[in-house]
């Protein structure tokens, strides 16, 4: 991997009774394309959420995250600010409730501009030109005195990526940013975040429930289950050989070209962890859950190019 430039380590997150993020360690290199996969509330939006320290309110932390060597969770809350937008830029799910709806997209632009420099209204404008042909708007005259009601969903979140390029970020986290866009969309959005990371050398650590987004442009993914890691591995070594139950139950429910089988929808309902955590929150729903199971945590099992938490073998799922 190359050097960190994000590290994260013993995160966790409790809002109330309960605990969204348990444990989670993980690093993202300069330049990586970075994958987080799992279920609905497993933890992975409220993890980015730590990351740029827009927590909701009420939500305690601990662990450590860094970024560029800087601790973050010690940082204040102008510190924050400076950050966001500043070197972490965020890609937010909707595009439309991202972007404010009164202010033309270059107005917001320049905003953003002003927020993180000093910078005239002309000088401005042209650099919010720049971004929005780097983006592939076609005509970006045109979408900067567009208000995001005037624009498709596919200009609004190229828009979207473009203020999270404004002042030329070392890491951008996108929380599903292809969620309410069409198969056709999703691939030009998929593909514009390819090319940020080739050219620009920003490393880009995509929030998804997608694994087909995953094997399409992650270099490293993360497997979140129950607010825990269970599996971390590089996209290609995960999906020729998961080691973790839920990774391959989620690999057996997807459709394979070519082969006609009965679909293997994964039995029961995603954990809400109320609660400290005392098994492993995949054991209620696991084929292979033992007594071992749920009496404890499983122990991380580092084996250099992958980790996992299971008590079963290094093999299982061969």
């Amino acid at each position: 991997m190359t050097p960190a430039l994000l590290e994260v380590a013993d995160l966790s997150v409790q809002i109330g009774r309960v605990h969204a993020v348990t444990n989670a360690t993980f690093a993202v290199g300069e330049g990586e394309f970075f994958g987080v996969v799992g279920e609905s509330g497993s933890g992975k939006s409220m993890t980015a959420r730590a990351i740029i320290g827009l927590l909701p309110a009420g939500a305690v932390m601990s662990g450590s995250i860094r970024l560029a060597g800087e601790e973050l969770t010690a940082a204040t809350r102008r510190r924050l600010r400076e950050l966001r937008g500043g070197s972490i830029g965020f890609v937010f799910q909707d595009a439309l409730a991202a972007l404010d709806p009164v202010y033309t997209i270059g107005k917001q632009l320049a905003e953003i501009q002003r927020t993180h420099g000093s910078v005239g209204a002309a000088a401005a404008r042209r650099r919010s030109l720049d971004l929005l042909g780097e983006v592939g708007i076609s005509d970006p005259a045109r979408c900067l005195d567009s208000y995001p009601h005037q624009l498709s969903g596919g200009m609004r979140q190229r828009a979207v990526i473009a203020t999270a390029l404004i002042s030329d970020p070392r890491l951008i986290i996108a929380d599903e940013p292809t969620t309410a866009l069409d198969v056709t969309i999703q691939r030009q959005v998929l593909e514009l975040l390819q090319q940020i990371v080739e050219q620009r050398k920003t490393a880009v650590m995509l929030i998804t429930h997608d694994l087909g987004v995953v094997a399409e442009t992650c270099d490293r993914v993360a497997v979140f289950y129950g607010g825990v890691i269970v599996e971390e591995a590089l996209t290609v070594a995960l999906f020729a050989e998961p080691r973790h139950p839920y990774t391959r139950a989620l690999l057996d429910s997807l459709p394979k070209l070519g082969q006609q089988r009965t679909f293997r929808a994964i039995p029961g309902a995603p954990i809400r962890v109320v609660g400290r955590l005392t098994s492993c929150p995949f054991a209620p729903r696991c084929a292979h859950a033992t007594a071992s199971c749920a009496s404890a945590l499983p122990a991380e099992t580092d084996l250099g190019d992958r980790r996992f938490r299971c008590c079963e073998s290094p093999q299982v799922g061969e």
